[in-house]
């Protein structure tokens, strides 16, 4: 009996010390987190020192251009918006049919707005920096969806930074690339993040539920034209959520919630859905009017699809390896992350632009595999700790070369002179006939009406 409670006693004179342990690795883990975001933040403005060395090469019409084509698409909608002739058809696009434009407009435009407005700077420059930084918050998701996957820190960590060097999702989302996919991955692994909370936390389950709501409308009117990805993004890991971790004791409840979801999504997506069963069976492939013309819409094989993600064989197969182990060893679980895993190798068979959802899907592959070495060598840390580190020396030494590769141009780069001459020279109402790739640009810079751009190419042939 007296030893007991001299044990007792001393695990009490431990426990301030423990604790102490546990902050201080939580503190390491917090800071070595925000030098991953910052990292992530330095890898995609990389460019940007040329950008602003040779500044009139980079600009145009005193403001800075965008990295791609399709960026304007989105910049349109914030000018629109700030001028305030936002409208749900725009006239001078599709001429003379016009376009239809989101009856809410898209977050991004509307969030680069109110950032512009905040701290004074062009909307240009705005534009340019914030999916920079957006893009980024990956690491913390990837970070906090790995804890809930039973990994280490150690391991969460090592996921969170191959998250954000995959080469595809920095390519989509550096300096100048005001797209969408600077938070297309983020909101769609927020979303398995969020439902794998409601299914396992049975104190706030229904915190996480709205939340998961909530973020679905948010990716919803941020994806404006992926309406399929958006809904099915929370549908499918709520449904597994219901059906597989019983948070609704009556079955017949259940089974009914389920049904009605169904229902729902099948109401909204049967189209879109039946679409792309035949683009997958191979029965059309005229789901994207610009497939044949657009390089981001070419599938990939094998040893591009490693080119484009880690740049070396041998970490994809660490990759691979872990994945294959944390699908078997946590079957159900790792069902909440199917929607990622879906599109992270849908670019098999139909478009790389997709490949940037492969980024958090391999890297909690190689989390896992790190942990999976931690478990092997759960007396021997010290090697443990050497092979991971060697792994991320690895995996930065194979991206950071394919990242800083080249300085990407900015999408006017060749057609300033083209602009020029057009604005010289046709009038203020003219409408002008184009291939795809300038029509954003036409109607941005000039405020002329296109037949054809980004969304829209029919206008090419009808005018022919």
């Amino acid at each position: 009996m007296e030893s007991k409670k001299k044990l007792n006693n001393l695990f009490e004179n431990l426990r301030p010390l423990i604790r102490h342990f546990g902050n201080a690795n939580a503190c390491l883990s917090g800071f070595l987190l925000l030098i991953i975001f910052l990292f992530a933040i330095f890898l995609r403005l990389e460019d940007f020192s040329d950008w602003s060395k040779s500044k009139v090469m980079f600009s145009y019409q005193n403001e800075y251009q965008m990295a791609n084509f399709d960026s304007y698409y989105y910049l349109q909608f914030s000018k629109d918006i700030k001028r305030g002739i936002y409208d749900e058809i725009d006239e001078k696009r599709r001429y003379p049919n016009g376009a239809s434009q989101p009856f809410i407009p898209p977050l991004l435009s509307t969030l680069a707005i109110y950032i512009s407005q905040a701290i004074a700077l062009p909307l240009a420059t705005v534009a340019i920096f914030i999916p920079t930084i957006l893009s980024s918050l990956l690491a913390f998701v990837v970070f906090f969806l790995s804890r809930r996957f039973n990994l280490n820190r150690a391991a969460s960590l090592t996921a969170s930074l191959f998250s954000i060097i995959s080469i595809q999702y920095i390519v989509r989302t550096r300096v100048g690339v005001f797209d969408t996919d600077s938070l297309n991955v983020v909101f769609i692994l927020l979303n398995s993040y969020l439902f794998l909370r409601f299914a396992l936390d049975k104190h706030r389950q229904y915190l996480f539920l709205t939340l998961g709501f909530i973020n679905t409308f948010l990716y919803f009117i941020w994806w404006d034209n992926a309406i399929s990805v958006t809904l099915l993004s929370a549908f499918v890991p709520l449904s597994i959520a219901i059906l597989f971790f019983d948070k609704v004791k009556n079955t017949t409840t259940k089974y009914l919630i389920l049904g009605l979801l169904s229902l729902f999504v099948l109401y909204f997506l049967s189209e879109q859905i039946f679409s792309y069963i035949q683009l997958l069976s191979g029965q059309r492939n005229d789901i994207f009017s610009l497939k044949s013309d657009v390089q981001e819409l070419e599938v990939v094989g094998m040893a591009d699809f490693i080119k484009r993600t880690t740049n070396n064989v041998f970490i994809f197969l660490l990759m691979i390896t872990g994945l294959i182990y944390f699908i078997w060893q946590q079957r159900i679980k790792s069902l909440l992350i199917i929607m990622p895993i879906f599109l992270g190798f849908i670019p098999f068979v139909a478009g790389n632009r997709f490949i940037i959802f492969a980024a958090p899907v391999l890297a909690i592959g190689i989390g896992y595999f790190v942990q999976l070495l931690f478990n092997g060598y759960n007396t021997k840390y010290k090697i443990a700790h050497i092979a991971t580190i060697g792994i991320v020396a690895l995996g930065i030494y194979s991206s950071y070369p394919a990242i800083t590769y080249k300085l990407a141009k900015p999408a006017v780069w060749e057609n300033r002179q083209l602009l020029d001459q057009l604005k010289k020279h046709t009038p203020a109402d003219a409408n002008i006939w184009t291939n795809w790739d300038l029509g954003h640009q036409i109607h941005y810079y000039l405020d002329r009406s296109t037949f054809a751009d980004g969304q829209f190419s029919d206008g090419e042939m009808f005018i022919i």
